[in-house]
């Protein structure tokens, strides 16, 4: 069933359409919060807090009001925009120098208020709200197609040298344009001709006409629940959705069944219409990619308000989720209905807040402490159906992280943040989360491994930065230094490098442990700007270390690269007294000669050349190649996994050692303890 559900999960996302617009709604979510959150503080009836929000001359109450109409009045609006935007980012026909993504999501929008408009002079729209969702999201699709079609059979060719470059491009989407806004225009004149001008309100009537027809028929209460709830659902569940749609089918149908509308409000939609029962399983779970969405959602959630988990965690078109999202709220109004037969008591007999929790509205509002635990049980219940699809869809997720980090190492992946597939998608997220992580202080650290030397005497600590990220752990640190690269983020990462191991130097040198070394790993790319080598001989100064007690390894990939000058570099680090290593050495990769010129005073082996050096006889010829040319270079060697290794290494000629051998990289907290016990 787990392997099901995870399949048809991946297929269904990976259709391009659908995918694309889980993407839009992503990109509205913040907007879903901030609306939700401010309704929440329209709705709250406290009478201390309504009080102070009335005081004559604060106009707090009005502005919240406004700022939540403001938020999510313009959901359909937002969604078109969104939609078609990543409809467009999407499309094979997309391409950043000549047709910006932007153009057709105004068009969508445009579409949109084109359908929308109301006869009359003047610009007025209809107020669709969040239930024109639905509209939104077709429009999006229909004027996406069309765009691009028209684009695509364009009768209208440029030729190069007729016109300018800005000409040229408002030439060619003269016609997409203008077609796809024809074509939207002649199905609003059709609308008109059959007198339908408010088309949000049509879909709305039709929706009710037909839920009212079906259950006219039906005499068995518990099953009249379920169906209701399964039909209301279903489709919220495809953004049809409007708070008019219960009371309005209440004029149609005999609700002597199931009591009033407020009994499908209290106990079938309590908690969102299973939004809160959704945030619960999460935090449970403990989703990686969920938690702190769901964890934002909860005040919503426990106000009954839904629509930020339905359209940002997303429920919106997600087959995992749909199944529960669907039953739990029929087990509800079925568990509910049950105890009203039984003789609960379900009358509503004051007016309370919508935005009451679970539990607290039910008692408030029908004086019936039975009626609040009804509620508190099918919230559980729900929670309990929730949470095996919860964890299906958190494995799910974890399997496509796992899959985008072994893509994005791939040789072939880079550059990573400029991919328009779910890999860039990914990776743009991860380097703003890496960004925002530097900033606050947090996600980096760094690792230190000691250096021995040939007489098994601890010379050095090896300083590395490594990165854990808040839900995916540590992260491969070729995959960091790869997207820090993209990112432009190296420098602020050797300066946050430097800053720490000197912090842990002076703390071991003030513990007693004066003659140690400090190597430390940096990127010789962003090293060079003056301006970086002024703050680390400021921080050498700031924490009182002569720079003859720290080492800079650079790798041998970068420092000789064509494009890169390692002169510059070498000379201002040699003017502050550092010196530098190499790292990643092989004699396939530089010159000697090369290497002497640039003050180069030691070098490290590459890993590939020690690992193999017990079991390869090549491996062992070239380091002894390298031994011999590099005097009187100081030879270091890494991965060393075992006595053996050590003892052909020492014999090959190399002087430092470091790997698993003689310890594990440490954190600080550890470093005290193990210069101890050594």
């Amino acid at each position: 069933m787990r392997d099901w559900l995870s399949r048809s999960a991946l297929r269904v996302e990976n259709v391009g359409i659908i995918k694309a617009i889980k993407d839009g709604f992503a990109g509205i979510m913040p907007v879903l919060l901030i609306g939700a959150f401010i309704f929440m503080l329209v709705e709250l009836e406290i009478p201390l807090y309504l009080d102070a929000m009335r005081v004559p001359g604060i106009y707090w109450h009005i502005t919240f009001e406004q700022i939540y109409r403001g938020a999510l009045g313009i959901i359909p609006m937002a969604v078109v925009i969104s939609v078609s935007y990543t409809l467009a980012l999407h499309s094979p026909h997309y391409s950043s120098r000549v047709l910006s993504p932007l153009v057709p999501s105004l068009v969508g929008f445009s579409c949109l208020l084109l359908l929308t408009a109301v006869p009359g002079f003047g610009a007025r729209f209809v107020d669709i709200g969040p239930g024109g969702v639905f509209l939104a999201v077709v429009v999006a699709v229909v004027s996406h197609l069309l765009f691009f079609f028209f684009y695509r059979f364009r009768l209208i060719v440029v030729r190069p040298k007729a016109a300018t470059a800005y000409l040229a491009q408002v030439v060619l989407l003269l016609e997409p344009v203008l077609f796809t806004i024809l074509v939207f225009g002649v199905l609003r004149y059709a609308f008109n001709v059959f007198g339908i001008y408010n088309i949000p309100n049509h879909i709305t009537e039709r929706v009710i006409n037909m839920l009212a027809g079906i259950y006219n028929g039906i005499n068995s209460p518990v099953l009249f629940v379920m169906i209701f709830t399964f039909m209301y659902q279903l489709l919220w569940f495809f953004g049809l959705h409007n708070g008019e749609i219960v009371p309005s089918v209440a004029e149609h149908v005999d609700w002597s069944y199931v009591l009033c509308p407020d009994f499908f409000q209290f106990f079938v939609l309590a908690g969102g219409g299973g939004a809160l029962a959704l945030i619960v399983a999460i935090l449970i779970v403990r989703s990686k990619s969920a938690s702190r969405p769901a964890l934002f959602s909860l005040p919503m959630g426990l106000a009954n308000i839904g629509t930020p988990v339905l359209y940002g965690l997303p429920v919106l078109f997600n087959p995992i989720l749909i199944i529960p999202f669907i039953f739990a709220p029929m087990v509800s109004g079925m568990v509910a209905r049950i105890a009203v037969s039984a003789g609960m008591n379900a009358t509503v007999i004051a007016g309370v807040s919508s935005t009451l929790p679970p539990g607290i509205s039910g008692w408030m509002a029908t004086g019936s402490l039975m009626a609040g635990f009804i509620q508190v049980l099918t919230l559980a219940i729900s929670v309990l159906i929730y949470l095996p699809f919860v964890w299906i869809a958190n494995n799910t997720s974890e399997e496509r992280s796992d899959f985008a980090i072994e893509e994005l190492m791939s040789r072939d992946a880079a550059p990573y943040l400029a991919r328009k597939d779910d890999v860039g998608v990914f990776a743009r997220s991860l380097f703003e989360e890496m960004e925002y992580d530097l900033r606050r202080g947090r996600g980096f650290y760094l690792e230190y491994q000691p250096m021995i030397d040939s007489h098994n005497r601890m010379v050095s600590f090896e300083a590395r930065v490594r990165y854990r990220h808040a839900s995916l752990g540590p992260l491969p640190p070729q995959l960091v230094h790869a997207l820090a690269e993209e990112g432009r983020l190296l420098g602020n990462i050797n300066i946050f490098v430097m800053e720490d191991a000197l912090a842990t130097l002076h703390s071991l040198r003030e513990n007693g442990f004066t003659d140690l070394l400090m190597t430390i790993n940096l990127s010789p790319k962003e090293l060079s700007k003056p301006k970086t080598i002024k703050i680390i001989k400021d921080m050498l100064a700031k924490y009182n270390i002569d720079p003859t007690y720290v080492r800079i390894i650079l790798s041998s990939h970068e420092v000789l690269d064509p494009g890169f000058d390692p002169w510059t570099l070498m000379s201002a680090l040699s003017a502050i007294g550092l010196r530098v290593i190499i790292n990643n050495f092989s004699l396939q990769l530089t010159h000697f000669s090369n290497l002497q010129r640039m003050g180069i005073k030691a070098i490290k082996l590459s890993s590939a050349l020690t690992h193999e050096v017990q079991f390869n006889e090549l491996s062992a010829n070239v380091i002894k190649d390298i031994v011999e040319h590099a005097k009187p270079m100081t030879i270091s060697a890494e991965d060393i996994e075992s006595k053996a290794q050590y003892d052909l290494l020492v014999e090959l000629g190399c002087e430092i050692f470091q790997g698993k051998y003689f310890s594990k990289p440490m954190e600080t907290a550890d470093l005290s303890l193990y210069l101890r016990l050594k």
